[in-house]
């Protein structure tokens, strides 16, 4: 691809007079069209499902969009019995919805370039959680382990830093 920059400057003639000369220079620029197109389709073409619920979460059965997928990665956010070392009967967890959704979809689109995944699949509950149970479900479905841990990795620490959720505990 080549593009051609045109420029005005203004200078003052050997009589001072303020004239205007163009020059143009022309710039060879290589962009890779067949990769940009490749990585775009990729992302386009990723699924990505978010849910906030109150009920128990229900693991949905694993569904496969396509043939090429070759991992399956799940990951199960479990309530434990201690936080900061004093025993608690659960977590209660509360969500900006709207703000939470829009944050995830922009990490999932990032973290989505970074690491090309097929599909994700994202249920987060809310309201009180007791001790044992999940808090938090990810299903990450890819054509290559190596793009699902990543993401997945990548996914929880944005999770817990970027996204408006909050756990609040009481003690025994």
């Amino acid at each position: 691809m080549i593009l051609q920059i045109t420029a005005c400057a203004n200078r003052k003639n050997a009589k001072g007079k303020l004239v205007s000369a163009l020059t143009a220079a022309a710039v060879t620029i290589r962009f890779d069209f067949g990769a940009a197109l490749s990585i775009l389709s990729r992302f386009a073409l990723m699924k990505m499902h978010i849910e906030f619920t109150h009920a128990p979460i229900a693991v949905p059965p694993p569904k496969f969009s396509s043939n090429e997928i070759g991992a399956a990665l799940e990951f199960s956010g479990i309530v434990r019995e201690l936080e900061a070392g004093k025993k608690i009967p659960g977590l209660n967890y509360e969500a900006h919805e709207p703000m939470a959704r829009t944050q995830l979809e922009k990490i999932f689109q990032e973290l989505g370039a970074k690491h090309p995944c097929e599909e994700i699949l994202f249920i987060h509950r809310l309201g009180f959680v007791p001790v044992g149970e999940a808090s938090l479900f990810i299903r990450i479905n890819a054509s290559h382990r190596q793009a699902a841990l990543a993401l997945m990795a990548e996914l929880i620490d944005r999770l817990k830093q970027d996204v408006p959720v909050w756990k609040t505990s009481q003690t025994c």
